[in-house]
């Protein structure tokens, strides 16, 4: 039962940072945030995405950038 609620609750928050985004494409901390939930989720390539996307709308927020630098990816 633990695994099957987590699935859910992993799918909600996902569904929450994507209604976010939906609300403001251009809401940057939501693309470093999403990011984030993904590299905990192991999903390096979502998380990369997401980062770069927070970056392209808003090129020196600090959290995206030191996450992919966290990754060892330039940003």
């Amino acid at each position: 039962a633990g695994r099957y609620y987590s699935a859910k609750a992993d799918a909600r928050t996902e569904a929450a940072f994507r209604r976010a985004i939906a609300i403001n494409s251009e809401h940057f901390a939501a693309y470093a945030d999403l990011g984030m939930w993904y590299l905990r989720q192991g999903r390096r390539s979502d998380a990369e995405q997401a980062f770069r996307t927070s970056l392209r709308i808003f090129p020196t927020y600090t959290p995206a950038r030191r996450a992919l630098a966290m990754m060892g990816v330039v940003p």
